[in-house]
């Protein structure tokens, strides 16, 4: 899986990873880094993706923020105005995934910053906004057109803890 860079398609992602503190000049620029990340994984044996949390509803002619992670996407949520915002999130989604750290050396190599530590985040892909929500009724937001298009949910959300069933919602922003 070379990466998430959807102009089409409203996504919802769980995504095991760590963000890209770099910024891109072009969409080329980040297919180009989402195909090294490809290759990085497969060189380790790790499913690992690059995932463009933004919108690419302007490109190429505004090029302006590139929110990104690098990291082991575990669940998909494809959107539609036509769902019912019951689609289930299997709770393994948010379970941690191990990452060698020699994954985390490369990008260095080839010009792309990440942050230190790994994460579980709610990363949007298109232009598009996800809701998870727990039975208690907590819910997480992630709207690719504010903030970064991610948010990281372990370590601050009850909606890690537990074993309520959880429900995903994607639509078009």
């Amino acid at each position: 899986m070379a990466g998430y860079l959807n102009e089409m398609e409203n996504e919802g992602l769980i995504v095991i990873g760590r963000p890209v503190r770099s910024e891109f000049e072009s969409a080329d620029a980040i297919k180009k880094a989402a195909a090294f990340v490809a290759e990085l994984g497969a060189k380790h044996g790790v499913p690992l993706s690059f995932v463009y949390a933004g919108t690419t509803i302007n490109w190429p002619d505004d090029f302006d923020f590139t929110p990104s992670l690098i990291g082991i996407v575990t669940h998909v949520d494809y959107g539609s105005d036509e769902m019912d915002g019951n689609e289930p999130l299997p709770r393994q989604a948010l379970e941690p995934r191990e990452i060698p750290d020699a994954i985390w050396e490369a990008p260095g190599e080839y010009g792309l910053e990440v942050e230190d530590e790994t994460s579980t985040y709610l990363a949007v892909a298109g232009w598009t906004w996800t809701e998870i929500k727990g039975a208690d009724g907590e819910r997480i937001k992630g709207v690719s057109a504010e903030d970064y298009g991610y948010t990281r949910i372990d370590g601050i959300t009850r909606i890690m803890e537990g074993d309520e069933a959880l429900t995903m919602r994607t639509s078009y922003c």
